[in-house]
C-alpha cells in the first residue's frame, strides 16, 4: 500500500485561505446574488434602528452620524464597540457637536470586528453604519 500524499505546509495555508475568502463571499449574498456594498443598519434613533448592528465577527467599512439633540448646546458622542454590549472594548468614539453630521469609510477592508458590534450614544442621533461579513 503506498502512503498517504503529504501536503506542502505553504500549499495547506493556500487551501485555507481561499476557503474563508469562500466562505465570506457565500456570506455576503441575499439568495445566492453576490452583494457588492456594505450592508447599512440603522442605529440611534432611525426608524428600524438597533443598538446590536451584528451578532458576529465581520468588518466595520463605516458609517453616518447625525446628533438629533434638539438643545442648542447638546454635544452627543456615540461609542462603537466590539462586543454584545457597552462593556466591549471600544472601537471608536465619534463626537458629535449641535446639529453636526459625519461620515466616514473604512473600506474596502475596514476595521475588524471579533464579537458583534454594539453601539451607545449619551444623547439622540441617527444614521447607520456599513458592515460586511458574517451575519
Amino acid at each position: 500500500m503506498s502512503e498517504p500524499a503529504v501536503i506542502p505546509p505553504e500549499v495547506a495555508a493556500q487551501f485555507t485561505r481561499w476557503i474563508t475568502e469562500l466562505q465570506v463571499d457565500v456570506a455576503e449574498t441575499v439568495g445566492g446574488v453576490l452583494l457588492r456594498g456594505a450592508r447599512v443598519v440603522p442605529v440611534g434613533i432611525s426608524q428600524g434602528a438597533t443598538s446590536r448592528p451584528t451578532t458576529a465577527a465581520g468588518s466595520l467599512v463605516g458609517f453616518a452620524l447625525r446628533n438629533r439633540s434638539e438643545e442648542a448646546d447638546v454635544s452627543v458622542t456615540v461609542y462603537l464597540h466590539d462586543g454584545w454590549d457597552d462593556t466591549g472594548d471600544v472601537v471608536l468614539a465619534v463626537s458629535l457637536a449641535p446639529g453636526e453630521s459625519v461620515r466616514d469609510w473604512f473600506g474596502p477592508g475596514g476595521l475588524n470586528i471579533a464579537y458583534g458590534l454594539f453601539v451607545h450614544a449619551d444623547g439622540p442621533v441617527d444614521g447607520s453604519v456599513f458592515l460586511r461579513g458574517v451575519q
